[in-house]
């Protein structure tokens, strides 16, 4: 979920607005709400082509478009994204906005499929049928360059696992990696480097944080789905957006979790050109997964705060790591 209002971008106003569900994208569409207005009709034509070549869901009954939408009963049938976080980065994708919710695990096993890359990308680049989105900014070239699969090997990636691999489930996805880490192995993405990163504190390339599987889940997503909402520390703690989110999660009874990451706010991150080239040898995320909790999610969890011990943090009346005490 992004920074920024619910006028310009998907946040917890608008899920607060639709009563702790978090609407599909095709959804806003039909229902002309400002959130979608800047998606293109190449974006709309790149999901559709996804969604159902990919994840092979049935189309539309009509051609999709801004002057032609679905209807609201067709698009509540159609997905909420997922991004597999494997590398177990404590933001997950950072790009896609800072606040990210983590779903429960029996939500994803009951009602997830997943394929080996984020669907857009491979669509814009490996499926000839649709017109690829040109994305104007600097860091989203960078990904598309690294990631040009147009043409088996070209840019050291390579089309055919993806298109090839059956959907996974949560259950039986190890194919899904495979086709994953064969589709990125040229770039850094590799099996070995991935089974690496499944170990605690393992290093992670910031492109790296982008070579992620997707998921498609199935059905509504309500809040309750939610096992954490998890919000960056640098981008909102002391802010006026992060006392919202603390209030939201505390009005649903959703426990509230921070990142601190490397402590730089996205834009910082952003700007950091050379460090998202592939093979960068320098800057590294670190893939522990930690987050510290917020006291206010106490209530909501079942830890007991007695047997947590770890430093406070500041304003809002600071937060606290997880850290169980152990004997000895």
């Amino acid at each position: 979920m992004r920074m920024a209002s619910a006028a310009e971008a998907f946040g917890i106003d608008t899920l607060a607005r639709y009563g702790g569900r978090f609407p599909t994208m095709w959804e806003l569409l039909a229902e002309n709400s400002s959130l979608v207005a800047d998606v293109s009709e190449k974006q709309w034509g790149v999901m559709e082509a996804a969604e159902t070549g990919l994840y092979r869901l049935p189309p539309f009954a009509a051609s999709p478009s801004r002057f032609s939408p679905p209807t609201v009963q067709e698009a509540q049938q159609r997905p909420r994204y997922l991004a597999g976080n494997t590398r177990r980065l404590p933001m997950g994708v950072r790009r896609y906005g800072a606040i990210t919710a983590v779903l429960r695990n029996d939500v994803v096993r009951k009602r997830a499929v997943v394929v080996g890359s984020d669907s857009g990308g491979w669509e814009s680049v490996c499926n000839h049928s649709v017109t690829p989105v040109h994305k104007p900014s600097w860091f989203l070239k960078v990904i598309e360059a690294t990631s040009c699969l147009a043409e088996r090997d070209r840019h050291g990636l390579n089309c055919e696992p993806i298109a090839k691999s059956p959907l996974g489930v949560p259950d039986l996805m190890m194919h899904t990696l495979l086709a994953n880490s064969q589709t990125f192995r040229k770039v850094g993405g590799g099996l070995a480097r991935q089974v690496y990163q499944l170990l605690e504190d393992a290093d992670v390339r910031p492109l790296e944080g982008n070579m992620y599987m997707e998921g498609a889940l199935l059905g509504p997503m309500r809040i309750d789905d939610v096992k954490v909402l998890v919000g960056s520390f640098p981008d909102l703690y002391g802010s006026a957006l992060g006392a919202r989110l603390r209030r939201f999660c505390a009005e649903h009874g959703t426990p509230l979790a921070w990142a601190v990451a490397d402590g730089r706010a996205w834009p910082q991150e952003e700007g950091q050109k050379l460090e998202w080239l592939p093979w960068e040898p320098f800057d590294f995320w670190k893939g522990d997964g930690v987050r510290l909790l917020d006291p206010s999610a106490w209530p909501f969890t079942t830890a007991n705060s007695s047997g947590v011990a770890g430093p406070k943090f500041g304003r809002e009346g600071g937060a606290r790591r997880f850290q169980k005490r152990t004997a000895g």
